[in-house]
């Protein structure tokens, strides 16, 4: 489950607090439902690196991916403007932990890549990282994964607003 979410919630960052006071470093890999803004300063209080599992640019295939309710995803999207931009306003020195979206390619989400490069310029985030889905759980073809990477790489070269990353690029067997 996520860790922003129930009894999980304040076990992890008392965790993350405590590994920040021993001069760790933290990394949060959240799906977002659980990011609230009574939990924003505390988030950034006790994180290196925060990384929101979207895997959607669009209302309607986060509520056929993540099994939710459409407003979720106005929601989670707010959360996280609202998250960088706290950051931001505290950042005058760039402290505060690197923040970013996750994009897991599908067959289902691969014609949104551009549209989620947008959004992550929206939300203001430092970076989106592609993946494609190699589980085989989505079906996702090698053709529509080659569309998807190339519109992919193209944004990489020309989008200066947000880091675009391209990580686990599989061979043909894979997909």
């Amino acid at each position: 489950g996520d860790p922003l979410v129930g009894q999980a919630r304040d076990l992890t960052l008392a965790v993350a607090a405590r590994a920040r006071e021993r001069n760790r470093r933290v990394v949060l890999f959240t799906n977002g439902h659980g990011l609230t803004k009574d939990l924003h300063e505390q988030v950034l209080a006790c994180t290196d690196f925060i990384h929101v599992s979207l895997d959607a640019a669009t209302a309607d295939t986060f509520q056929g991916t993540k099994h939710v309710g459409k407003d979720e995803f106005a929601h989670v999207c707010a959360q996280i403007s609202s998250l960088t931009q706290l950051r931001n306003a505290r950042r005058a020195d760039g402290s505060g932990p690197v923040i970013g979206l996750g994009f897991v390619v599908t067959q289902q989400n691969a014609a949104e890549v551009e549209r989620a490069v947008e959004l992550a310029r929206q939300c203001n985030v430092d970076f989106i990282r592609f993946k494609p889905d190699i589980r085989g759980a989505q079906n996702l073809t090698w053709r529509t994964w080659r569309e998807a990477e190339s519109s992919i790489k193209k944004m990489r070269e020309t989008v200066s607003h947000v880091q675009v990353l391209l990580t686990d690029v599989p061979d043909r067997k894979s997909v």
